[in-house]
């Protein structure tokens, strides 16, 4: 176990020094020094508002291009369906590797530093005739980012599934440098907005194992997007320079539910009130803390931190070699009072002969 916390800690410690931007020159990386956010936030804004009044879009079928304004042609910051009120706050937790009281090691999560609300420009091409995704589902998403000087940066055709936030499984895999099996992370402003579209309708995997869908049943998104939500100070490639805003041309095409702990509960029923998932932010996944200990529910395999795993408290029988679980917000798990068993410290099992025995109300 401690050698397991050791590599744990060298892992984050890794993930840190991955984050130093790096240019293309020969000379090596180059040190960008952390700027004011506030001071860098204002001068996006003014950028992206130039941007939008000096340039129009140009679609032509599914090909959508953005140009300078020379013919009195209509800007961006004209068109009817450019959303102009829209503010988000970062919501990229922090994490550290601890150990747990049972012996386990996980990862403790700590509010966003960051707490300026940032202004961001949207165009919605086409809402999508699919299903609404949560903030924390799997999404597979194709992505064209561009500069404000138009030029292409980090395309991922034809799409790619990403997620978050990073799980301890996903940080045992960097840890071991199985770097294939870590999913991709889109940034800060890219997830939130994917709330604001539908994924695609008659997905199917295609032999190649890409998704097909029906044709102009994805949602697509085209966002313009300050530093602070997306990659700050560490720019992106040698397009993208460090405190730069960029265009996010986003098309999410399907999406999974995740049960990100792994212990038997989607992670969209594990916030303190339910909604639909499109209304669910961070703040209610990462505020619903049933122990105390920085580990949210949905990322937490003992949810009141009594020792006995949340799996193992949902546990009804087994049927055939086959172990059945129950629902989690079956009245059956109120087994000693009215709140289910698996969020109650004080709700503990007896087992006699290898069996587990719960007390009655």
């Amino acid at each position: 176990m401690n050698r397991l916390f050791t590599v744990l800690s060298l892992a984050f410690i890794g993930l840190i020094a991955a984050n130093c931007n790096k240019d293309d020159s020969p000379s090596g990386p180059s040190v960008v020094d952390l700027r004011d956010r506030a001071e860098v936030k204002q001068e996006n804004e003014a950028s992206i508002e130039a941007y939008l009044k000096s340039h129009y879009i140009k679609e032509e079928g599914d090909i959508i291009t953005f140009e300078a304004i020379k013919n009195s042609e209509p800007s961006i910051w004209d068109d009817s369906r450019l959303v102009k009120d829209f503010v988000l706050k970062s919501d990229m937790y922090d994490f550290e590797p601890i150990r747990n009281p049972n012996g386990t090691s996980s990862l403790k999560y700590t509010k966003p530093k960051d707490e300026l609300q940032y202004k961001v420009y949207y165009l919605v091409i086409n809402e999508g005739k699919g299903d609404r995704a949560s903030t924390i589902d799997s999404t597979y998403v194709k992505l064209n980012n561009l500069t404000l000087r138009n030029e292409e940066f980090n395309p991922n055709f034809p799409g790619k599934y990403y997620t978050f936030p990073t799980t301890p499984k996903d940080f045992m895999n960097i840890s071991n440098g199985q770097y294939s099996k870590v999913p991709g992370q889109l940034r800060s402003a890219e997830r939130q907005l994917l709330t604001k579209i539908k994924t695609a309708t008659g997905i199917k995997n295609g032999e190649d194992g890409l998704p097909t869908y029906d044709k102009g049943s994805a949602g697509r998104i085209i966002a313009f997007i300050p530093s602070g939500l997306g990659y700050f100070n560490a720019g992106a490639g040698s397009k993208l320079k460090s405190y730069e805003a960029y265009i996010a041309d986003i098309t999410l095409i399907n999406r999974l539910e995740r049960d990100h702990d792994g212990d038997g509960i989607l992670s969209k029923y594990e916030v303190k009130v339910q909604k639909p998932v499109e209304e669910l932010t961070l703040e209610d996944y990462f505020g619903f803390d049933t122990d105390g200990d920085g580990i949210p529910n949905f990322l937490d395999d003992d949810d009141d931190g009594d020792g006995v795993l949340t799996k193992t408290e949902l546990f009804k029988e087994r049927v055939d070699g086959v172990n059945i679980y129950y629902n989690f917000d079956d009245p059956a798990l109120k087994t000693c009072n009215d709140i289910p068993r698996y969020l109650d410290k004080s709700c503990f099992p007896d087992q006699k002969d290898g069996e587990i025995i719960w007390p009655k109300k």
